[in-house]
């Protein structure tokens, strides 16, 4: 690709080659383990490539990405919602991996650190509950506590990395 292209021609650059489905994802600049801003259609490769941080490709879920439809112009600074109706909306979390402290044992010292920070982007609906919303999360974390669960199973062959 060459730098005065836009989002917009990378996104039909993915289709011809991987045959994917162009609205079916958010681009996202990810800087110091935060989002630093998501790529509009306008947004020119040059400007893309010389920001800090690291590029990511979210993929939407199945059910969102059926319905999502990029406007034929940019639609302002999301493309008009990444191509979803106004109800939807995005949630950002912040996964943490944690690790012991080295001075834990000291007075009012942390005993954990962040090991890494994982951003994780998830699609609710305005009108959702609370309990609809957590929810929500649980879906996208459960892998987690699956791992979790298998690492502690007495029976498991599976080793536990930090160990």
């Amino acid at each position: 690709m060459r730098g005065s292209e836009n989002v917009k021609t990378f996104r039909e650059k993915l289709k011809e080659r991987y045959d994917e489905d162009p609205a079916g994802y958010v681009f996202a600049n990810v800087f110091d383990s935060k989002f630093k801003s998501f790529h509009n259609l306008n947004k020119q490769i040059d400007d893309i490539a010389g920001s800090d941080g690291i590029q990511t490709c979210y993929e939407l879920p199945p059910h969102l990405k059926a319905i999502a439809k990029l406007p034929e112009s940019a639609g302002g600074k999301n493309d008009a919602n990444h191509g979803l109706g106004a109800e939807w909306t995005k949630v950002i979390l912040h996964l943490a991996g944690l690790e012991k402290h080295p001075y834990a044992y000291t007075y009012n010292a942390q005993k954990f650190k962040k090991k890494y920070v994982l951003p994780r982007l998830i699609w609710v609906k305005k009108d959702w509950t609370l309990n609809q919303i957590h929810k929500e999360v649980f879906m996208c974390i459960r892998w987690l506590f699956s791992e979790w669960a298998d690492y502690k199973d007495p029976e498991s062959k599976r080793k536990d990395k930090s160990d």
